[in-house]
């Protein structure tokens, strides 16, 4: 979980809120969201999808298993028959995705 702490950081960061505003919100103390941030608890898996859905990211990500951030964008691979697919080809397919929107960004 050593992804969680810096991806938590950098969302809370980014959204432009302390750690009691994070803390209000998921109904911690700011003490705690300064130690999940530090490395020093980890959170449950409620926890987890709270703070997902608070910060509008896959738990995936969330936790640095994955680079896609959305919910929306992880939905994207539920379309194949993905019960077929090993872990390696799924991983693949995500990959290719994301270089081809790489590419259509460039071209605008």
């Amino acid at each position: 979980m050593e992804e969680f702490k810096n991806r938590l950081k950098s969302l809370r960061i980014e959204k432009g809120i302390t750690q009691k505003d994070l803390g209000d919100r998921l109904k911690l103390s700011e003490s705690a969201i300064g130690m999940y941030e530090r490395g020093e608890r980890q959170p449950s898996i409620d926890l987890l999808k709270k703070i997902a859905d608070f910060f509008d990211v896959s738990r995936p990500y969330l936790l640095g298993d994955s680079d896609i951030r959305t919910s929306s964008d992880k939905n994207e691979m539920y379309f194949f028959d993905k019960d077929k697919w090993s872990d390696e080809e799924i991983e693949e397919a995500r990959t290719f995705i994301k270089v081809r929107r790489q590419m259509k960004k460039n071209k605008k």
